[in-house]
């Protein structure tokens, strides 16, 4: 028998969006790659691995840097995002089961999106996948001075909510995804990608999922007192 409403502690349910809600990582590398081969240099599985689940300035960074530091980032950012944008309407599509999640969701708790895309990518990804009014509360990249791994966005979006960490859960597929939610106080959950988090982040994790369609109002209820316990120890 479920909890009521009054009774549970979980009261927000936080999301990442690309490579958690929607299947947007292959796009953006296939772009990323195709992009620095025009250029003359390689964007390896290294850097992939290395920017996955941050904001943009870390990719722009690391990007520019191949580049050998000539080219403006908001030259790059511009035409890395204009060539996403087009390939987004053909190729886009939402991750295994989080349609589902969403629906199971709405109504039982406030959620909320965290992503380190800008709003403009944000958006588009939102509404080509179907989840434009899935979420409470929207927060971006533009919306905060530092992105994942650090816990601005996390924490902005809590406070839009009016939720304390201690009664959210976060939901990641990365390992700087992951660090952003713990430091920002969250539970942790993570649904991987196939090449998983880096070790040292496996300890931040409070349960970690093959599938969303294993997050549920009970999860999340087992989430927080693992992080409660966890604080305790």
């Amino acid at each position: 028998m479920s909890q009521p409403a009054s009774a549970r502690r979980a009261r927000a349910l936080v999301f990442d969006l690309d490579g958690l809600l929607v299947d947007s990582e292959p796009i953006w590398h296939g772009v990323r790659s195709a992009y620095a081969a025009a250029h003359g240099v390689d964007w390896s599985e290294a850097d992939r691995r290395a920017v996955l689940g941050g904001d943009s300035l870390l990719w722009l960074s690391r990007l520019r840097e191949r580049l050998g530091g000539t080219l403006e980032l908001a030259d790059i950012e511009r035409e890395v995002e204009q060539r996403v944008a087009e390939a987004y309407p053909a190729q886009l599509r939402p991750m295994p089961g989080a349609a589902e999640l969403l629906r199971r969701m709405a109504g039982r708790l406030p959620l909320a999106l965290a992503t380190g895309s800008k709003r403009r990518m944000a958006s588009l990804a939102l509404r080509l996948s179907g989840f434009e009014q899935a979420f409470d509360v929207v927060c971006c990249a533009d919306d905060v001075a530092r992105g994942k791994p650090a816990p601005d966005l996390y924490e902005l979006a809590l406070r839009r909510l009016g939720v304390a960490p201690r009664h959210a859960v976060g939901v990641e597929d990365s390992s700087n995804g992951v660090r952003a939610l713990s430091a920002a106080g969250l539970g942790v959950v993570a649904v991987p990608a196939a090449d998983g988090l880096d070790a040292p982040v496996r300890e931040l994790v409070h349960a970690q999922l093959d599938h969303l369609e294993r997050v549920d109002l009970e999860l999340l209820e087992q989430v927080l007192e693992r992080r409660d316990l966890g604080a305790a120890s």
